[in-house]
């Protein structure tokens, strides 16, 4: 399988978009998303599956138009 935890350091809300493809989450409800902080820094962990995650750094909490379903 191609199981994957990304890391993303340069997002911009209001301006970037995190495409999801391929999971069985098709919308900002069905995803998990745990508002930590890492190295003193907020981060938020989307959990796209079991095995698969994206950590998106900067970010106190992301939102449904922070994403792009396809």
């Amino acid at each position: 399988g191609s199981d994957a935890n990304d890391f993303i350091f340069d997002f911009e809300q209001g301006k970037d978009r995190i495409e999801v493809s391929g999971y069985a989450a098709q919308s900002f409800v069905e995803l998990t998303i745990e508002n930590t902080v890492i190295e003193d820094k907020a981060a938020s962990v989307v959990h796209l599956d079991d095995l698969n995650s994206v950590t998106v750094f900067g970010s106190a909490g992301l939102f449904a138009s922070d994403f792009h379903f396809v």
